[in-house]
Formats: structure tokens, sequence, C-alpha cells
């Protein structure tokens, strides 16, 4: 098994390579990308992703770069090349210093998921004083990434919650977070965060559900009198936390949580029979 791809090839603009010829990761360090998860053979949010990309471009090189077109040629050529796999599927546009030469690269990428009992008890957090420079922009950040990924390693723990320098949780290291406090469900606003697809829909499932909600920081203190806490991203989905850095989660299964858990599968049961009714999600 190839450590870096999954399905026999990748492209590289408009060329496809036997993941067999590629012995690198993806070159990651000068490069905006998105991940995007596939099941049952269909691209989950794939307009809301490429809406992210372009976004995340422009931010990038101040104007808009992507030729969306020749974009969504080269997708469709690399996903007819092979049958979907039930992973994730990476498309990452890279430069080498200049922001109007880009190169696209897409591959199906070794993806990992979490069990049943990590969705029914939750999983183990920690916290990271660190935050990205860039938090609307989806790019590389290879030294915090390594070093998060160490401490991560080190404790045991399934994401770590970044916290500025004025002590307030932003955003995990590689998802978006919802604290649920005095019954009210806190997510950081938009200026402070990745915009992540899940997000969003997580978002609009508590306004259709009517939970109390704001978009506001809560600080680290805060940790001991959270009710309930969850990530959400392209492959947890929504993920609740049964601690953070050993401080006991009073309900890692709240009953929102379990309600948007429940609210969000059937939002992918959706999308997936759109997109085969019309090709299109």
């Amino acid at each position: 098994m190839h450590p870096y791809f999954r399905g026999q090839f990748l492209q590289i603009d408009d060329t496809l390579y036997h993941v067999d010829q590629y012995p690198e990761p993806l070159p990651e360090k000068d490069g905006v990308y998105e991940v995007i998860r596939i099941i049952n053979g269909v691209p989950l949010f794939l307009t809301d992703h490429l809406r992210r990309l372009s976004t995340s471009m422009e931010l990038v090189c101040k104007e808009n770069v992507l030729d969306e077109k020749l974009l969504m040629r080269r997708l469709r050529r690399f996903l007819e090349s092979q049958p979907q796999l039930d992973c994730n599927f990476k498309i990452l546009l890279s430069h080498d210093g200049d922001l109007h030469r880009w190169t696209t690269y897409m591959a199906y990428i070794p993806s990992s998921y979490p069990d049943e009992s990590d969705y029914l008890h939750g999983v183990p957090a920690i916290t990271y004083q660190g935050m990205r420079k860039n938090p609307n922009a989806k790019v590389y950040l290879a030294e915090l990434r390594k070093d998060v990924t160490r401490k991560l390693q080190e404790s045991k723990a399934y994401e770590a919650l970044l916290v500025n320098e004025e002590g307030y949780i932003t955003e995990g290291s590689r998802s978006n977070l919802f604290l649920i406090k005095d019954g009210v469900i806190y997510t950081p606003a938009d200026r402070d965060v990745l915009l992540g697809i899940t997000r969003a829909k997580v978002i609009d499932l508590i306004r259709d559900y009517g939970f109390p909600f704001q978009k506001k920081l809560l600080r680290i203190r805060d940790l001991p009198d959270l009710s309930g806490a969850f990530m959400t991203g392209t492959s947890p989905k929504i993920l609740p936390f049964r601690s953070v850095d050993g401080i006991q989660i009073e309900n890692p299964l709240h009953p929102w949580i379990k309600q948007l858990i429940e609210g969000y599968n059937l939002l992918i049961e959706e999308e997936i029979e759109k997109y085969r009714q019309t090709g299109d999600s």
C-alpha cells in the first residue's frame, strides 16, 4: 500500500500518473488545498469546497486567480479515471513563488475516521498555545502541524484546541469547535477561524432546531463549566469531546449534540441522493 495515496492514480494539472511513479507526498508548503470526504462514491458538499478553495486563493493572492472552469474539467477527468473510493480526496494548488502560476494536484489520500464508541462516549482533547496567521485561508502550516501532532501523540489525545495569547479558544488544529456553556452553544466568530464546510452546515442545523447560539470566543478558564463540547470537520463530521486537558466534560453526548449528529447524518444521505440524481453536490 502506498504511504501517501490511495487508488491507482494521482493527477498533476492535466496528466495522470500511477501512484507508484510518485514516491513523495504532495508539495504542500506553498499551497492552498481542500480535503473532500467521499462516501458511497459521492464527493460530499463539492460545490462548497470549491467555493472555499477560491476564497483561499483570493486571500493568498489578494485577487481571484482561480480558473474555475479549468479546475472543474481537471476534477471530472480525475474522478472518472478510477472508481471513487470511500476515503478522503485532496485538491492542492501549489506555486513556486509566482502567485500567477499554480500547479494543480489531485489524489485520494489515506483516511481515518472515528469509530462508533468515539461518537457515543467522546474523545479526549488538549489545549495548545498557538494560532494560524490567516484563519480564513486553508493553507498548510508545516511547523504548527508537526508540533501539534507530536503533542497529540504524547498525550494520546484526538484533537488540540488552539488558544491565542489572550487565553481565548479559537479552533481545533484540524477542526472547528462548538462549546456548550450555561445553556448556550458557542462557536468563534467567522473572522477568527477557518470557515469549515461542516461548521456552516452545523450552524444552519443549530438555527433550524432553535438552540440558543452565539458566535463568541470562550476562554480556557471556561473549560470546567462546559456542559458539552464538540468538533466538526470533513473526516470526523460531528464528534463530541469527553475531556479537555483532563477536565471532564459534563455530558459528552449532550442531547443537543446527539440531535445535531442525527441531523447532519441525514444531510449526508440527502447529499448522496442529490448527487446520484443530478451529478451535482
